[in-house]
């Protein structure tokens, strides 16, 4: 019998490597990528007033949450590819893969801020398809809203996500 999935939550602050990460696990068939960025992007475009887009951006959580769940059930991993910002969707999404029989796993990027805002503003030069543009005063904006994991929050693997990552050295660290 084959091991049961693994469900990936992928928590870090935007320019943290989660696309990167999420992108190269897919391409080395470790699990399926579920882009909320993607998603957004080709339904409803980059700009939208923010009350609109917290509102849509909830909807197409729940519609990969649903796909996720689907998956998992047919032993698919998935890698969500979101920044799983608080504490509380963490463990809501823990729970709920707890139900469905799936392992899950909190791979947290983590970055200091002076990289974060080098990386950003390298991304904004050439902006790729499928991302939103974050200037540095978004980033300033929605930072206080980040809440890192703690060290007692289940599940949870510390990335250091300072150089290039690259997936097998993440899978080796979480091995040991």
């Amino acid at each position: 019998m084959p091991p049961p999935p693994t469900l990936h939550l992928l928590c870090g602050q935007t320019g943290s490597g989660k696309t990167t990460l999420a992108r190269e696990m897919e391409a080395a068939g470790h699990a399926l990528r579920l882009s909320i960025d993607e998603l957004m992007l080709s339904f409803f475009g980059p700009h939208m007033p923010r009350a609109e887009f917290d509102a849509r951006l909830e909807l197409c959580k729940a519609f990969l949450l649903s796909q996720a769940e689907r998956l998992a059930r047919l032993n698919v991993n998935v890698v969500l590819d979101w920044g799983f910002w608080t504490q509380a969707e963490r463990r809501d999404v823990r729970r709920r893969s707890a139900a469905w029989g799936v392992e899950c796993r909190t791979l947290y990027l983590a970055v200091p801020e002076v990289v974060l805002l080098e990386r950003l503003k390298a991304r904004n030069a050439d902006l790729p398809a499928g991302d939103f543009e974050i200037t540095e005063e978004m980033f300033f904006a929605f930072a206080p809203a980040f809440e890192p994991p703690q060290v007692d929050e289940e599940g949870v693997l510390v990335v250091d996500a300072t150089r290039p990552l690259l997936w097998a050295q993440v899978m080796k660290r979480g091995r040991s």
